[in-house]
């Protein structure tokens, strides 16, 4: 219970979520800048977080088919209910502007 007390283990969960997993926020745009390692996938290539995203718990699920290491990768597609979403690419984070009340997010990662 001391990492609780002292705030620690609350600052190592945001770093998990905003460094690791890369998810941020601007403005109301949804930032996606994973910086995961190869390690971190599971035996299908994907590694998921359960996070709250402009107030709504949203399941974000980042696919490495071909089992690359960060910084091997970049953002292909995001896909949510097998829609593509539309994204700007901008130094090597992806910003999206509508974020609609999406239950799972897929993001797709493939060769820089």
């Amino acid at each position: 219970m001391y990492h609780y007390l002292t705030g620690s283990a609350s600052w190592l969960i945001l770093t998990e979520v905003s460094e690791v997993f890369g998810i941020k926020s601007d403005l109301g745009r949804l930032i996606l800048e994973p910086k995961l390692l190869e390690s971190q996938f599971d035996s299908n290539g994907v590694a998921s977080i359960k996070t709250l995203v402009n107030g709504k718990t949203t399941t974000i699920r980042y696919h490495n088919p071909e089992r690359l290491d960060y910084p091997d990768y970049r953002i292909d597609t995001i896909k949510a209910n097998d829609l593509n979403i539309k994204f700007d690419w901008l130094e090597n984070k992806a910003y999206i502007a509508d974020v609609l009340d999406h239950k799972t997010i897929d993001v797709y990662l493939g060769n820089r």
